[in-house]
């Protein structure tokens, strides 16, 4: 009886059975790994839970928030935002009446009343700067401009 054939059959099984436990031991290795990681994670979690309820009782039982009643409306209207916000868009959100108070910006000036807003108020002179021909590299004349006259200094 020929046994070679049945010899070269069981090689081929050994050596793929070798290349499967091969295969799963590189897999226990990196679960094993992956295991320790998340046991370590779980770990700062535990003591992360003990360092705040062990602080919870420092922390006073509410921030202190606005007490509006608009406050979480506020809030919700800012948080569903894709973009920024004008005070309009939050009067609008809010269903409230769009009064100036409500909607202008700060920032505006306060006028003289009867007194329009003119875009060149204080503007009426302005400081231009040209190089001096023949003068050292540093050197600069400032020219003060003014709707009437024009007035000429060297400052170096």
């Amino acid at each position: 009886m020929n046994i070679r054939p049945l010899l070269d059959t069981l090689g081929i099984q050994e050596d793929a059975a070798r290349a499967l436990a091969d295969d799963l031991r590189t897999q226990i290795t990196e679960l094993q790994a992956r295991l320790r990681e998340a046991e370590t994670h779980l770990e700062h979690l535990a003591i992360t839970r003990k360092t705040v309820t062990a602080l919870s009782g420092r922390l006073p039982a509410h921030p202190d928030s606005p007490e509006h009643p608009d406050y979480p409306r506020i809030l919700a209207v800012l948080n569903e935002a894709t973009g920024p916000l004008r005070a309009r868009d939050v009067c609008e959100a809010l269903d409230h009446e769009l009064l100036p108070k409500n909607i202008e910006g700060t920032s505006r000036q306060a006028e003289t009343p009867g007194q329009a807003r003119h875009p060149q108020r204080g503007r009426r002179r302005q400081l231009h700067q040209e190089p001096v021909v023949g003068r050292a590299p540093r050197s600069t004349a400032l020219t003060l401009s003014h709707p009437r006259t024009t007035h000429s200094t060297t400052a170096s």
